[in-house]
């Protein structure tokens, strides 16, 4: 993959900076050679597979990595938006007992405090490549599901534990830099919006909103928990959202 643009672009006499995010992943066998895969984000892709965002792999290496997505094998991985929720599974293969390296080789418009992990899904760890790269020793009993991309530990963030359920989910419009809730919780019943940095300092108060919507462009990139206190409820809901 090397230096290859990502997603296709609009041919323009004026052109504009391209301030999405993209990271390119390595894995490295010592002495030999690197696998490269590519991770983007575009509003216009989603999470199945959209041709001139995404990329099938086709040059099978007898020591590969590759992103899995429903079923097939990707070289590059195109998303909405960056969701530190994901999980992104990848395809790892291998026939020759070794050391082997995961890394970050380079990365586009990530926010300073954002954390990629390399997690190991069978034995629960987690490394984290944005400190360095992870050397593990594998072999042809390694499973190809063993490994995916994370954004968080479990609890990263010391505070108390998230609710992900169906009623409440927020999306992030890097574009117009706000935040949307969406919920069937009527809008008068929502008493406050309140966001709160990683130090657990807040940041962003909307009391008595009027709108599901949030305007977030005055915070800096990082990220974020959005906290919904509702009326009549002792305890609150609590999102976390990466503004970028």
């Amino acid at each position: 993959m090397g230096e290859s643009v990502f997603f296709k672009t609009n041919t323009k006499k004026i052109t504009q900076e391209d301030t999405r995010t993209k990271i390119w992943f390595s894995f490295t066998k010592p002495d030999t050679y690197t696998k490269y895969i590519g991770l983007g984000y575009d509003a216009n892709a989603s999470y199945n597979y959209d041709n001139g965002y995404d990329a099938l792999a086709y040059d099978e290496l007898q020591n590969d990595i590759s992103w899995s997505l429903n079923g097939e094998a990707l070289a590059i991985l195109a998303l909405p938006e960056l969701n530190i929720e994901d999980v992104l599974p990848l395809n790892v293969k291998v026939s020759d007992a070794d050391f082997y390296n995961f890394s970050i080789s380079k990365m586009e418009n990530i926010p300073n405090d954002i954390n990629i992990f390399l997690k190991d899904n069978l034995q629960n760890l987690y490394y984290n490549l944005s400190e360095g790269e992870a050397s593990l020793f594998l072999n042809s009993a390694t499973a190809p599901d063993q490994f995916s991309i994370v954004f968080q530990k479990k609890n990263t963030l010391g505070k108390a534990d998230f609710e992900t359920t169906n009623k409440f989910y927020a999306s992030y419009d890097a574009n117009l830099k706000q935040l949307k809730l969406h919920t069937k919780e009527a809008i008068n019943n929502i008493e406050a919006y309140n966001v709160f940095n990683s130090l657990g300092q807040q940041v962003l108060q909307v009391r008595s909103p009027k709108t599901q919507t949030i305007t977030v462009e005055s915070l800096s990139d990082g990220v974020y928990i959005l906290e919904i206190a509702i009326e009549n409820l002792r305890s609150s809901k609590k999102i976390k959202f990466i503004k970028y």
